[in-house]
């Protein structure tokens, strides 16, 4: 009799962690970004900030978003520029940077007919620091 109790709270639990719901892949912390998107607009973050360098504000899955490239100075390397209303392919995760979100680019893909894609970093960190990344491709 355990037996078939414990089996059926076991189900129970199993049925009610199933149906939690599951926000979207983009609308938690931490999250992968993957998207096309319009460029709104672009600044540049101070050096005393806590993502010093180039943003971009763009749609990211309907909603606008701060995305953080890179310094100036490693864009500049790469001869990466970037406008409003450049068409641009995002890869990298959403976060939380001193508690605002933003999406952390992994690489950034620019132009349609000569794509030139910048590696911006990977899982040990911005390719701007000591260890050196791939660069471009």
């Amino acid at each position: 009799m355990q037996r078939v109790f414990a089996l059926l709270t076991l189900c129970g639990i199993v049925v009610l962690v199933a149906s939690a719901p599951v926000p979207a892949k983009d609308e938690t912390t931490g999250s992968p970004v993957d998207s096309y998107v319009t460029v709104i607009s672009v600044h540049e973050a101070p050096a005393t900030g806590p993502l010093p360098g180039i943003h971009l504000e763009a749609k990211v899955n309907g909603r606008v978003s701060d995305i953080y490239l890179a310094p100036v100075h490693f864009l500049e390397e790469y001869g990466m520029t970037f406008q409003k209303g450049d068409d641009v392919h995002i890869t990298g995760s959403r976060t939380k940077v001193a508690g605002m979100d933003v999406v952390l680019a992994r690489e950034v893909a620019i132009g349609a007919a000569n794509k030139r894609t910048l590696y911006l970093r990977d899982d040990n960190g911005p390719f701007w620091v000591e260890h050196a990344g791939p660069g471009r491709k």
